[in-house]
């Protein structure tokens, strides 16, 4: 798999290792996969700001990441209380209903205020 995704690397593709956080996706994988990115499995960064077991994960992930020169993504963030908190933890990207509900079509844009918010949030048309 290593020289798959390394043939995949050299011709300019990024790839990501999904789960970690979880036994599937462990810290040698990481190591000798090396990933562009590294996503937290959902299960932490939903209430990581009031967690501190999911906190301990979220920091262990995104530390790693940097020291791998991976950006860390956190899927599953729900509220606007988790994406301030990893954000301010060192997340780069981010996945979850906070941001859009799944929908039969791919959003074109997503809109964002300057505090990070989806701009949707403030729409009140659409709650």
């Amino acid at each position: 798999m290593k020289s798959i995704l390394n043939y995949y690397r050299d011709h300019g593709f990024k790839y990501a290792l999904d789960d970690v956080g979880t036994g599937f996706n462990d810290l040698q994988k990481l190591a000798d996969l090396r990933p562009d990115i590294v996503k937290l499995t959902m299960e932490f960064p939903n209430g990581v700001s009031e967690d501190k077991a999911k906190q301990e994960v979220a920091a262990s992930v995104v530390k790693l990441s940097r020291e791998m020169g991976a950006k860390a993504l956190a899927e599953g963030v729900e509220t606007e209380a988790d994406y301030h908190y990893l954000t301010k933890m060192g997340y780069e990207l981010f996945q979850g209903y906070y941001f859009a509900k799944p929908s039969p079509t791919p959003l074109e844009t997503l809109n964002l205020e300057k505090d990070g918010r989806p701009e949707h949030l403030h729409d009140n048309s659409r709650v």
